[in-house]
């Protein structure tokens, strides 16, 4: 667990706080709190990535690749809300842009080591396709970025629903379905490539039913190791809503037993 900055914790206490004053007095000061949500970077995020049943993929995904996997899962979830037909072209500059990361550490390769924590000892693998002319071409996953996009199509996240009988179902969802790779693989120079990552259809939904909101300048100029931090901190400001909606106090204690 990292050590998270005094002053850190301090802009966000302040952001929080004035959230839920804002909540509360929503009539009076709602020209204040529109010209505040227009002025920031904000973008949707699942909630379901900071629910407690999910905490164990989120660390098995920060041990393999930091936070490059839970950043992709950001970024496609929003690059999917302006995508009508679902397939998400992109570069990784484009996701360095948006994200805030630098191009060179993703396009590093892995050692064999790495590669096996990831995928384990006896897979290894690899993108096939066939060119114009017939022949299979077979390229090796094994940069950061590339080896981030596989692994989350052998993911799941989990979400639970309560049916009619009051009986709780948990649901699992692969996070990617798809992933392809446009690029001239049989040139030596080097070409751009462009992938399409495809999420899965509840992940989509969950865009504009079941999300929090994200300060995005805000949280790409922060360090990878504090980037989920920044993701409790929108799920606590989703509870505060949630709260003064139920005319309950939103009050943030360390004790829970003193939590209004």
């Amino acid at each position: 667990m990292p050590v998270i900055p005094l002053k850190l914790i301090d802009k966000y206490d302040a952001y929080v706080g004035r959230y839920a004053y804002l909540c509360g007095n929503e009539n009076r000061e709602r020209i204040d709190f529109v010209s505040i949500i227009m002025a920031k970077e904000l973008i949707r995020v699942p909630r379901v990535l900071g629910e407690s049943y999910n905490s164990v993929l989120i660390e098995r995904l920060y041990e393999a690749g930091g936070n490059v996997m839970l950043d992709l899962i950001i970024y496609l979830g929003s690059y999917h809300l302006k995508d009508l037909f679902g397939t998400s072209w992109f570069s990784v500059e484009d996701f360095c842009r948006k994200m805030g990361y630098d191009r060179t550490n993703l396009q590093r390769k892995l050692d064999s080591r790495q590669l096996s924590a990831m995928f384990g000892k006896n897979m290894q693998p690899e993108y096939v396709c066939t060119d114009t002319a017939g022949q299979r071409i077979s390229h090796p996953i094994e940069t950061v970025f590339e080896a981030a996009l596989y692994k989350l199509g052998l993911e799941n996240l989990c979400y639970p629903t309560i049916g009619e009988d009051g009986r709780t179902s948990y649901n699992f969802v692969q996070i990617l379905k798809r992933f392809d790779i446009m690029t001239d693989f049989k040139t030596k120079k080097s070409t751009k490539r462009l992938y399409s990552a495809v999420v899965s259809p509840e992940i989509k939904n969950f865009m504009f039913s079941l999300y929090n909101l994200l300060e995005l300048q805000d949280y790409r100029s922060l360090p990878s190791r504090y980037r989920y931090f920044y993701l409790e901190l929108s799920k606590m400001v989703y509870l505060i809503k949630y709260k003064t909606t139920k005319n309950k106090a939103p009050f943030l204690c360390a004790d829970s037993r003193s939590a209004g």
